[in-house]
């Protein structure tokens, strides 16, 4: 198993490949307050490993003070991914903030994008994957997707979606990301967002196998720095 960037390792209980529709016409819509009070952040950033490195990392660069979207339980928040290359989804990391006392759940899933990001998360293409027991704080948590569950092939250009259990529970803004990129917008189920007090990115990163990557370019050269 690779190295983690986190304290401890968590383990998808539970992974469905389906098809999830999506009605109705996109709006933009203001940004969530920040929460009352500031956050602590227990990070521990180590190295992807060769194995299973990461596509896309947007974790160095959160905001301070636990500046994300706080929505309602079961309501699915989205984020481009446009990553530098496809390949076999082998984990995730995400960053999140519960800001009561109790433990949440988090339910992860990959949607179907293009470069353009032309339209709001339809296709399912992996997930959803449900990790429970998430404490409360605010942490950057890495989850493993182990060869039982089958992590598919993911395209160069998705949607990442994540919903919580529980409310005063938000996915963390963090910009710009260290690897890949994402534009100033997101969805909140069909609704599109776009940035007001910070960009519309959030705090997560992709790890892949069988890597796909141009042999040019700043992408290259990212990817050995890697490996050094």
């Amino acid at each position: 198993m690779k190295p983690l960037r986190l304290l401890a390792v968590l383990v998808v209980l539970a992974g469905v490949t389906a098809l999830a529709a999506a009605t109705g016409h996109a709006q933009i819509v203001s940004s969530p307050e920040p929460p009352a009070r500031a956050v602590q952040w227990s990070e521990v950033a180590l190295e992807p490993s060769a194995v299973c490195p990461a596509i896309y990392d947007n974790v160095l660069h959160f905001a301070t003070a636990g500046y994300g979207y706080y929505t309602t339980p079961g309501r699915v928040i989205a984020d481009d991914l446009h990553m530098i290359s496809p390949g076999h989804l082998c984990g995730i990391d995400l960053g999140y903030a519960k800001l009561t006392a109790g433990t949440t759940s988090a339910t992860i899933r990959f949607y179907a994008n293009d470069p353009a990001d032309g339209g709001p998360p339809s296709l399912l293409l992996a997930g959803p994957y449900v990790v429970n027991d998430l404490a409360s704080g605010s942490h950057i948590v890495h989850v493993d997707l182990e060869p039982g569950v089958g992590p598919p092939d993911l395209p160069q250009d998705i949607w990442l979606g994540i919903s919580f259990s529980t409310t005063n529970t938000g996915w963390l803004f963090a910009d710009p990301p260290d690897l890949g990129t994402s534009h100033d917008l997101g969805y909140a189920g069909t609704i599109l967002m776009t940035t007001q007090l910070y960009p519309r990115n959030y705090c997560a990163a992709v790890y892949a196998s069988d890597l796909i990557v141009p042999t040019s370019g700043p992408t290259w050269g990212r990817i050995k720095q890697m490996y050094r």
